[in-house]
């Protein structure tokens, strides 16, 4: 669920005043347990990294969560938040049978609640399950219709079944709504870019930029929108932006070395290429794109390694591949 909105995440815990000591009577574990996995929920989400981040996650799992729902011995009044939480932890955990688990024992508890439906619909989501995500983000939208986090998070979830036009729509309300998310604006454009419309796209990355110029992914984006306009200074320019930001990206090493490799800089491109492939050396596109380099620098026996090795890796295009192949040894 990291593609969720920052603006709705603190709505998935609720948060107790802090408690003096004297103030929590002994024999009362049950409301304790409730304020300190709020908060434990929180701290780790707010770990500095997606590693510390799981592993604390695991270990609120472990000490909160692992009883199935039915199980829990949990007051009525505390109901709702825990089973929230539960579901929301087990389901960035990946354990999405028990989180819709907890969840079910949510609604339950609420019918209500917008937050549960939306929970739960990101954990469909998550798991594959697309149309059951947009049945429960109907529902959160019938009960709160100016969410913009919840139209966002439907937007996902069409533009994964590749149902363009409705992410379009559902992305256009969430901007209605909120127009100062960048979240919004480049699940759009994405949504654009796969339907073709360029300035759209465009527009759409430049204004998410203004609003989040350190985000890398932004920069990546708006790469790609300038590599199908032909615009390769541009795409190398963008490329270099997403670099400083996160120069350990594997996929911003192979976009700067198509822009490069169109640029007519082949040397520079085999540069790019060979950083991507020591970033992620199982990809089999960044080998083609080497291999591509290599043959327009002259260099044959070189493509031939790396065309080789992309169709080692790559099954599906294995016939493309070895056609390339058939070309270059008959030059």
């Amino acid at each position: 669920m990291n593609s969720n909105n920052k603006e709705g995440l603190g709505k998935f815990f609720s948060f107790f005043s802090k408690k003096t000591d004297d103030t929590i009577p002994a024999e009362q574990p049950v409301e304790r347990k409730s304020s300190v996995y709020d908060m434990r929920v929180q701290e780790a989400m707010w770990m500095p990294t997606a590693e510390e981040q799981q592993d604390a996650l695991r270990v609120l799992a472990d000490e909160f969560f692992a009883a199935e729902p039915h199980e829990a011995d949990i007051p009525a009044e505390d109901a709702l938040k825990f089973y929230k939480n539960g579901g929301f932890v087990l389901g960035i955990l990946g354990q999405y049978d028990k989180a819709i688990a907890y969840y079910d024992c949510a609604v339950a508890a609420n019918a209500d609640d917008s937050y549960s439906y939306f929970g739960r619909g990101n954990v469909w989501r998550d798991n594959g399950e697309y149309q059951k995500a947009i049945m429960d983000y109907k529902r959160a939208i019938a009960i709160e219709p100016e969410n913009a986090d919840f139209f966002c998070q439907m937007g996902a979830a069409y533009l994964q079944m590749g149902i363009y036009n409705e992410a379009i729509d559902c992305y256009s309300k969430a901007i209605d709504i909120n127009p100062y998310s960048s979240v919004n604006l480049a699940g759009r454009a994405l949504a654009y870019l796969q339907t073709n419309k360029w300035d759209e796209a465009l527009a759409d990355y430049d204004a998410a930029i203004d609003l989040e110029p350190f985000d890398s992914e932004l920069f990546y984006g708006r790469a790609t929108i300038y590599i199908y306009r032909k615009e390769f200074d541009k795409a190398l320019e963008d490329c270099e932006e997403a670099l400083e930001i996160n120069p350990e990206e594997a996929r911003y090493h192979f976009l700067k070395g198509n822009a490069l490799f169109e640029m007519k800089h082949t040397d520079k491109a085999i540069d790019a290429y060979s950083t991507a492939i020591d970033n992620q050396p199982e990809s089999p596109l960044y080998y083609y794109g080497r291999g591509q380099a290599y043959l327009a620098n002259g260099e044959e026996e070189k493509a031939l390694a790396d065309l080789e090795k992309s169709k080692v890796l790559d099954d599906t295009n294995t016939i493309l591949i070895q056609e390339q192949m058939d070309r270059t040894k008959i030059n």
